[in-house]
């Protein structure tokens, strides 16, 4: 991998706990919403004072003259920031192997997303601490200042809803991994804000990637990765929450494509599940329609045992915006217990098994997946 100017590693993004989702901070400690002030539940200090990005580097600047810090000063707040991100990174570590493994059970990886919850939430407390007794009465001017920040960095991101130009840095490996040419995109003019985001996305995506392969499954929807470890990702997720996406068919918008993106989805509603019909043998009359029984997994058993019920077929998708070629998309078919009556949800994303569309498609079928 190309060695990065921007770094989750270099600054203390290590937070997404493998496999099992977690509880927001926000919701833990009962404090405002992080789109208004992210102290105490994003680890922003790491974020402002560690990464290695132009623009940062001009807000540290803004900070450190905002609050007249001496250079000493200026030195411990950033070993602050660096024991924080020590800390985030000892707990990620930690907790990785358990929930990793297979022979773990659902409650144990739940007592352990609890443990690293309650890890995280000390170490940014820690950091509190440390930085009220640093800066002493200029204390509330500093919560003040990340707060104007971190609404101007809310409002960098916004305009990052879909950097396409990166693809024309994002490469693939044999095994279908993705890695982003930072210095390429660097000396193209892409701004870092936009790189440190993509390069999120794509260590994200790869993140599933490996987690679906070592659980052996095929479905987004069983990649449970939360977003509180990737910052610029989670607010982009957050924006996208609130984001409503056209409604009608708008074919010469420049971010349309056939297989769909997050302001023009396809399709751009949750697919029906009608039913077939009543046949003989409902089982070997999905089979001859060329679906196939779903992994295990999907239905909650063991990976390499079929669901008893449950039928996949890969397909294409002709939408508005041209064809989607198979098998990018799914349908799902289910029989009664008695085997006669069918039934069949038409034409869902679907990301592992073949290449991708484009560079950030991962992300964007799980994205589709949370709305519909």
């Amino acid at each position: 991998m190309v060695k990065r100017t921007i770094s989750l590693t270099a600054i203390g993004l290590l937070l997404a706990v493998i496999l099992v989702s977690i509880v927001p901070a926000q919701a833990q400690s009962g404090m405002t919403s992080s789109t208004a002030d992210p102290w105490l539940q994003k680890p922003v200090l790491p974020y402002l004072l560690l990464t290695q990005d132009s623009r940062l580097a001009s807000e540290r600047q803004s900070l450190y003259l905002a609050l007249h810090l001496s250079a000493q000063e200026e030195k411990a707040l950033q070993e602050i920031a660096g024991q924080e991100q020590q800390a985030v990174r000892d707990l990620y570590q930690t907790s990785q192997s358990t929930l990793l493994g297979e022979a773990n059970s659902s409650m144990d990886k739940d007592q352990v997303v609890l443990a690293h919850n309650q890890g995280v939430s000390e170490a940014m407390a820690k950091t509190d601490r440390a930085v009220r007794q640093l800066l002493g009465s200029r204390y509330s001017a500093f919560r003040a200042w990340i707060r104007e920040w971190w609404s101007r960095e809310q409002e960098a991101i916004y305009h990052l809803k879909r950097p396409q130009p990166v693809d024309l840095f994002v490469s693939y490996d044999k095994e279908g991994y993705h890695h982003l040419d930072v210095v390429r995109a660097q000396q193209a003019g892409i701004p870092d804000v936009i790189i440190a985001l993509a390069q999120e996305v794509v260590e994200y995506q790869n993140r599933m990637r490996e987690v679906a392969r070592a659980r052996h499954v095929k479905d987004v929807r069983a990649v449970d990765l939360p977003l509180e470890g990737y910052l610029l990702l989670s607010e982009f997720d957050a924006m996208l929450r609130e984001y409503q996406p056209q409604q009608g068919v708008e074919p010469l918008a420049p971010d349309t494509h056939p297989c769909g993106t997050y302001s023009h989805p396809v399709p751009n509603y949750t697919p029906p599940r009608p039913h077939i019909g009543w046949y003989t043998n409902a089982h070997d009359t999905l089979l001859s329609w060329g679906f196939h029984q779903t992994a295990g997994y999907a239905c909650g058993g063991d990976p390499f045992v079929p669901c008893e019920r449950d039928y996949t077929q890969g397909r294409g998708y002709l939408s508005a915006y041209g064809y989607c070629s198979s098998p990018r998309f799914r349908d799902q078919g289910t029989r009664d217990q008695a085997n006669h009556n069918i039934w069949i949800q038409y034409g869902e994303p679907k990301i592992f098994s073949y290449w991708w569309p484009y560079w950030d498609w991962g992300w964007y079928v799980g994205w589709w997946h949370r709305h519909y």
